[in-house]
């Protein structure tokens, strides 16, 4: 069972082989990041990037932001199978609360988790929680991060997959990043986001990196 700061109750389960966290009433608007990788954006669309650098899956355009995007979420991926060179995998995840210098990283192949920095022991604790920003929990092999009214999401340390729920009301039409906008239209001319393709959107969304080749 998965406990949220919002009251209401969530279930992990295991269905085709994936996580997913199911709420008892009504969906979420969801992006999924998975495989090497695979990717669905918020509005339905499916595309594949093996990207080798850091990028924002989710981040907020709308207001003052939408010429210098907030980087909410963020993913590393990375080559791990030399046998097959061009597909990653995701190794690391940056968790934003937007508004706020507070962020949580999740680092994949250990799935260890740190906060602002620092180490968390989730093995002695699995279940914190902080009042008004949200909470950080560990069932078996997944970590789950909530950022309370903007979004939750759950890492598969093992399958290496990302799933994220927006939980904020207002962030129709306002997000951006590869995750999409959110919009309702899952065209690729509208998903890229005036981009014109997906390798301009992903380098339009690379994120801080600490490999030299990444950095812009």
């Amino acid at each position: 069972m998965i406990r949220t700061g919002l009251g209401v109750l969530f279930f992990l389960s295991v269905v085709y082989g994936a996580p997913h966290v199911l709420r008892k009433r009504g969906g979420l608007p969801t992006c999924i990041i998975k495989g090497d990788p695979h990717y669905l954006t918020f509005d339905g669309l499916k595309y594949d990037h093996m990207g080798n650098c850091s990028y924002a899956v989710v981040a907020w355009c709308g207001g003052t932001f939408a010429t210098r995007p907030w980087q909410v979420i963020s993913v590393r991926t990375k080559e791990i199978n030399p046998k097959r060179p061009g597909h990653t995998r995701i190794v690391g995840v940056i968790l934003r609360r937007f508004g706020t210098g507070h962020f949580t990283e999740v680092i994949a192949p250990d799935c260890s988790v740190k906060l602002n920095g620092r180490n968390m022991d989730l093995e002695s604790q699995p279940f914190r929680n902080f009042p008004n920003h949200g909470s950080i929990e560990r069932v078996g092999e997944f970590i789950v991060v909530e950022s309370f009214n903007q979004y939750r999401a759950v890492f598969d340390c093992e399958k290496k997959r990302l799933d994220i729920f927006i939980t904020y009301e207002g962030a129709a039409g306002n997000l951006c990043g590869l995750c999409g906008n959110y919009n309702g239209d899952a065209s690729e001319a509208d998903e890229f986001q005036g981009h014109g393709s997906l390798d301009a959107l992903a380098e339009a969304f690379r994120s801080p990196d600490p490999d030299l080749h990444c950095r812009k």
